[in-house]
């Protein structure tokens, strides 16, 4: 809390909620919930927009609730990417009881399936099962026993991740009625595999290809030239380990006005060493200056470093690099099948909110891209940019379409004779 950490106040509040804490009370906890919520806290603002949707206290009818308020904070949540947000927003979608509030109801759930929902995928399957068919509550309005096994098995996954699995391909496996469902093999994790997010194979870190003294080890970097505090000349003993840097010209001269004397690049030494001889044979070492840059130091994470972490635990699909990448305007038709990542320029206000690795969509050719607005971020769709990542689907000459599923071993396919289909590992 003193680092002024969100979540750190959400979870002070549960402990107020449930007395942990000496003179803790549902007042001092509603007082941390809404401070968790005003910094940034999904859960936080999900938990009070829920207590927010009630309408009356009694049965006498005093009116304490604000829906309207409940609601944008919830689609608050749910535009941050908190998939249980989805959930609560379901029961207050469908109060209306109308065709079009049941379907808005049906639509956000499924959402937040792709955003990890554990609730919401139990909930769907219980759905199209036909529960609360008779009384009309039911949002599907009809039974479907092939949705209800696939939610069934992505709601079990989901459970062991909790919300920390994105499913943003969704629709390439599961889509809502009345699009058909693609066939499936009945191995869940094939489901899964195919709805998870992809990304092409992540570039490793520049720099790892130099040797010998200007080598550098991945995940590491140089100090720049500007911090240098020390240097010397060439034809002295090496006073110190680190990385350092020869540069030639008047000892008045600014270090950005200095001219390289060997390649340019920062040279590692050890103290007793003695400076490597300029490149230049008319220059000569009691003329050059070595500027030292210091030890390397660690960098923090970079996304290449993210991207490969994420393969490896098995958030992440890994794809195919395309050589000539396609890319298209948020206004315009989706040229091609597939999935594709959309992006916003980084100056945008809302960049830091939408560029998230989980930004995918499987789209059909033809048809409109998604529009941010479904997702209440507030983006025109001419800021947006999207990129083809590849084809989900083979072709299989039958009426359907079989979804891949992708191992690190590589690819190959396998013939199911009674289906004729192939589901691509």
């Amino acid at each position: 809390m003193k680092l002024n950490i969100p979540d750190a106040y959400d979870r002070m509040g549960v402990y107020h909620l449930n007395r942990m804490v000496k003179s803790g009370d549902a007042t001092s906890a509603y007082a941390l919930f809404q401070r968790a919520a005003d910094i940034g806290s999904p859960a936080a603002m999900a938990f009070l927009g829920d207590k927010l949707s009630g309408t009356y206290d009694d049965p006498e009818g005093e009116f304490w609730g604000n829906v309207p308020v409940a609601v944008k904070m919830l689609e608050c949540t749910f535009a941050q990417g908190y998939g249980p947000a989805a959930y609560d927003l379901e029961f207050i979608y469908k109060r209306a009881k109308t065709v079009e509030a049941k379907t808005r109801a049906l639509q956000v759930f499924h959402e937040g399936v792709k955003l990890g929902c554990e609730k919401c995928a139990s909930k769907l399957s219980m759905e199209f099962n036909g529960m609360y068919l008779s009384d009309g509550t039911n949002i599907v309005g009809h039974v479907d026993k092939a949705r209800v096994q696939r939610y069934s098995k992505i709601a079990d996954v989901l459970k062991l991740y909790d919300g920390r699995l994105k499913l943003p391909n969704l629709d390439k496996v599961l889509p809502l009625p009345p699009a058909p469902l693609p066939k499936w093999d009945g191995n869940t994790q094939t489901l899964i595999n195919a709805a998870k997010a992809v990304t092409p194979t992540p570039k490793a870190q520049q720099g790892a290809a130099l040797q010998g003294r200007e080598f550098v080890s991945p995940g590491y970097a140089v100090p720049p030239l500007e911090q240098s505090t020390m240097a010397i000349l060439g034809n002295q003993i090496v006073p110190r380990d680190g990385y350092w840097l020869a540069l030639y010209g008047p000892v008045s001269a600014a270090k950005n006005q200095l001219t390289p004397a060997r390649r340019n690049t920062p040279e590692g030494y050890q103290a007793g060493e003695r400076f490597d001889a300029p490149s230049f044979e008319w220059l000569t070492a009691d003329h050059v200056q070595w500027h030292y840059l210091g030890e390397a130091y660690v960098l923090p994470p970079q996304r290449y470093d993210f991207l490969k972490r994420m393969i490896d635990t098995g958030f992440l699909r890994e794809v195919s690099q395309q050589t000539s990448p396609v890319r298209c305007n948020g206004q315009q038709r989706c040229p091609r099948t597939g999935i594709w990542e959309g992006r916003i320029a980084d100056d945008h206000p809302m960049a830091t909110l939408y560029n998230q690795w989980d930004r995918q969509a499987l789209v059909e050719k033809d048809h409109a891209f998604p529009q941010p607005t479904a997702q209440f971020v507030d983006i025109a769709a001419h800021d947006l940019q999207w990129t083809y990542l590849g084809s989900p689907n083979a072709e299989t000459g039958v009426w359907g379409r079989a979804f891949d599923r992708m191992t690190a071993s590589g690819f190959q396919k396998r013939h199911c004779v009674m289906s004729r289909v192939f589901i691509v590992e």
